[in-house]
């Protein structure tokens, strides 16, 4: 992974696209933000709530979207992702 992803921007987009593409789609987020559910402590309340999982996933991926993918290609580059925060949000 490291002799062709060579930051952390690189290797975010190749574990998410399990290294078939160098730019983000709408359905690379959904294993990630189902762990979230899983996992994030102020989630709790929607483990129960397993009916509610998929549409948790398309809203905050519509966020990412709305926000990372300023050129509105239904496609987040790695530049587009190193001009945002989101990297950083989720390291905290």
């Amino acid at each position: 992974m490291t002799k062709q992803a060579h930051d952390d921007t690189a290797r975010f987009i190749y574990i998410l696209t399990n290294g078939k593409r160098r730019y983000l789609e709408f359905e690379d987020f959904e294993s990630m933000i189902l762990d979230l559910i899983n996992t994030h402590p102020s989630l709790t309340h929607l483990l129960s709530a397993v009916q509610f999982h998929m549409s948790y996933v398309e809203v905050v991926t519509c966020r990412i979207f709305w926000i990372v993918n300023r050129s509105w290609s239904g496609r987040i580059t790695a530049q587009e992702l190193r001009g945002s925060d989101f990297l950083e949000v989720n390291y905290d």
